[in-house]
């Protein structure tokens, strides 16, 4: 078992209720968990379960907030740890965009860390967020284990920051759904200690 004392788990949420099994472009479209997601969230309640969390944190987003509570935690919603905001891309199927707007799109696949889709954020601009929201709730939040639910992206910008990982290295460290990171809090900061850690269940 992960030690407790200085930990904060990241965790992501189930598997959303895409329309279709088609890739999308999902940030702060507000889709619930599928069946397949709950079930997911369930399995990582029971591998929490004997963790004593002091302070829990959600994205305001509901397939965030349905994982917490499926978790059998009680989390806090905050909109600050919302996903990447995509703009008018927001929700919309991969391959939609990339035959309407295959320029932007090539644009996007060329500077992962600086493309903003139209009215949205880049991934420096989420970094910039994420930082700042983890940072302060870090300061109210007490040594022992703390548990984050949220999203794939904002955690990876974390983990980028706190690994020194170049942003447009998102492949490296994926996230399965209800996967969690695990920080690690010392003295020079926060380092990751576990990458997208799926506790075994019994």
């Amino acid at each position: 078992m992960i030690p407790l004392e200085g930990r904060v788990f990241l965790a992501r949420h189930g598997r959303p209720d895409f329309p279709d099994r088609r890739g999308y472009l999902l940030g702060w479209t507000d889709l619930p968990l599928s069946p397949e997601g709950r079930e997911q969230a369930r399995d990582l309640g029971t591998a929490l379960a004997g963790i004593p969390f002091r302070r829990v944190w959600c994205s305001d987003l509901l397939r965030t907030r349905q994982t917490a509570e499926l978790l059998g935690v009680e989390a806090q919603p905050r909109k600050e740890l919302r996903e990447i905001f995509l703009g008018e891309w927001d929700g919309l199927p991969v391959e939609e965009v990339a035959a309407r707007e295959p320029e932007a799109f090539a644009a996007r696949g060329a500077d992962f860390a600086g493309f903003r889709p139209p009215g949205g954020e880049s991934f420096g601009d989420l970094q910039a967020r994420a930082v700042a929201a983890f940072e302060a709730l870090m300061e109210e939040a007490e040594e022992g284990p703390v548990l984050l639910v949220g999203h794939t992206g904002f955690f990876w910008t974390l983990v980028s920051r706190y690994a020194d990982v170049p942003l447009d290295r998102f492949g490296r460290f994926p996230q399965g759904y209800c996967g969690v990171h695990v920080l690690r809090r010392g003295k020079a900061g926060f380092a990751p200690e576990r990458l997208n850690w799926v506790p075994r269940i019994g």
